[in-house]
C-alpha cells in the first residue's frame, strides 16, 4: 500500500510539474507574441517633430485664400461643386468657429464602462520617420457590451475642429501636430466621447494584412471599377465583366480605401468600413498558419495603448465579438456639405447632430 502511495504521489508530482512547465512556456510564447506589438504608454510616446513642409492651416481671411485656388461649396452625396466667393467662404469659417467654442466649453465627455471605444487611426508615414504622419482614416470601433453590438463610426478627416494649443483646423492635421494623444483629446473635446484604447497601423501594414488573407472580396460600383479599371488589369485581374466583386490584394484594397477624388471623403469613409468588414469576414475563417504569419508580420507595425493583460482578455472574447451584429455609419448622419478653401475639403460640422447622432450610435 506505502508503495502504491508513493507512485500515486510521483504520478502527481509529475503531472503537477509538467502543467506548470506548459503554463510557463505558453506564458513566455504569448509575452513574446505580443512583445512584437509596439504597445506604448500614452503618457510616455517618444516625441517627433512636426513636418515643416506640411501646411496645416485653413486660412480664413479672404485676402489670405488664393485668387486662383478653388473656392466652393461641394454636395457631399453627389460631389456638385457650387462655386463661393472669398469673403463668402471667410464668413462661414468665422460662423463655424462660434460654434466649435459654443461647443467646446460647454458639456462634458460621454461615457459608460461597458462601451469600449478604440480609435483605430490608419496613417501613411511617408519617407520620413522624423515627423509625425497625418491621420488618413479615423475610425471608431465600439464594442457595446449592453446590447452585445459592434459599431465602426467613421470621423471625417476634413472635419474642422479645434486642436488643443493649435487654432481651428481639418481633424486630420491633429496627429501630424502631435502624436495619437492629441488625436484622442481633440476627439474628445470635440465630438464629446471618450476614447478608451488607440490602434495605429501604417500603409505598409495594411497592405501586408490584406496579403496574408490573400485579398478581400469587394463590391465595386460601375464609377469604382472605372477609375480601377486600369489598376485591376495591372494586377492580372480579368476586367471584362465590368462592375462588380473583385478579390483585392494589399496593393489594390489600399487604392480603394483612400480613393475619393470621384467623389468625396464621405463616400470614402464608406469604402474604408467595407473593406474593414471584409477583413472581419477573413478573420472568423483564419487558419493556424494565417494566425503565425498575422502575428510575425503585421503585430511589428501595429502601436497601441492597449496592454499586454487586455490584449490577452480581448483576445479571449474575440470569436464572441465575430459574431456580434456590426453597425456602421458616418459622423454626422446627415451628409452637409463641404466647403473647398484653396482646393483643399473642409467640412462644418452642426456640433448638436454630431452630439446626438453619437449618442444614440454608441450608447443606445
Amino acid at each position: 500500500m506505502k508503495k502504491l502511495n508513493r507512485k500515486k504521489n510521483k504520478v502527481i508530482i509529475w503531472v503537477t510539474s509538467s502543467l506548470i512547465v506548459l503554463f510557463c512556456l505558453g506564458a513566455l510564447a504569448v509575452n513574446y507574441t505580443l512583445s512584437k506589438i509596439n504597445i506604448v504608454d500614452r503618457e510616455n510616446i517618444s516625441q517627433l517633430d512636426v513636418d515643416p513642409s506640411l501646411d496645416l492651416t485653413v486660412p480664413k481671411n479672404k485676402d489670405d485664400m488664393a485668387t486662383t485656388g478653388e473656392n466652393a461649396i461641394v454636395n457631399q452625396d453627389t460631389g456638385k461643386k457650387t462655386k463661393i466667393s472669398n469673403k463668402d467662404i471667410s464668413n462661414k469659417l468665422d460662423e463655424a468657429d462660434r460654434g466649435i467654442a459654443l461647443n467646446t466649453t460647454s458639456g462634458g465627455v460621454k461615457y459608460n464602462d461597458e462601451v469600449i471605444n478604440i480609435l483605430l487611426v490608419g496613417v501613411d508615414r511617408g519617407s520620413s520617420s522624423n515627423y509625425w504622419p497625418r491621420s488618413d482614416s479615423m475610425i471608431i470601433a465600439s464594442l457595446n457590451k449592453i446590447n452585445k453590438r459592434v459599431n465602426l463610426i467613421s470621423l471625417s478627416r476634413a472635419s474642422y475642429v479645434a486642436i488643443p494649443g493649435h487654432e481651428n483646423t481639418r481633424l486630420n492635421a491633429a496627429y501630424a501636430y502631435g502624436e495619437p494623444n492629441l488625436l484622442i483629446e481633440t476627439i474628445e473635446l470635440n465630438y464629446k466621447i471618450r476614447i478608451d484604447k488607440f490602434i495605429t497601423i501604417d500603409f505598409e501594414g495594411f497592405k501586408k494584412l490584406i496579403d496574408i488573407f490573400h485579398g478581400v472580396e469587394i463590391e465595386l460600383t460601375q464609377t469604382e471599377f472605372d477609375f480601377l479599371k486600369d489598376k485591376l488589369a495591372a494586377k492580372g485581374l480579368d476586367v471584362s465583366k465590368g462592375a462588380g466583386t473583385y478579390l483585392l490584394n494589399g496593393d489594390l484594397a489600399l487604392e480603394y480605401a483612400r480613393l475619393r477624388s470621384i467623389d468625396t471623403d464621405r463616400n470614402r469613409t464608406i469604402r474604408q468600413r467595407k473593406v474593414l468588414k471584409a477583413i472581419r469576414e477573413r478573420v472568423k475563417t483564419i487558419s493556424a498558419l494565417q494566425t503565425a504569419e498575422l502575428i510575425n508580420t503585421i503585430l511589428p507595425l501595429v502601436t497601441t495603448d492597449i496592454t499586454k493583460k487586455e490584449l490577452v482578455l480581448q483576445t479571449a472574447n474575440l470569436a464572441k465579438y465575430m459574431n456580434w451584429p456590426l453597425k456602421e455609419a458616418t459622423v454626422p448622419l446627415k451628409s452637409g456639405n463641404l466647403v473647398l478653401v484653396n482646393g483643399s475639403e473642409v467640412l462644418i460640422l452642426d456640433w448638436n447632430d454630431v452630439r446626438s447622432d453619437l449618442i444614440a450610435l454608441l450608447y443606445s
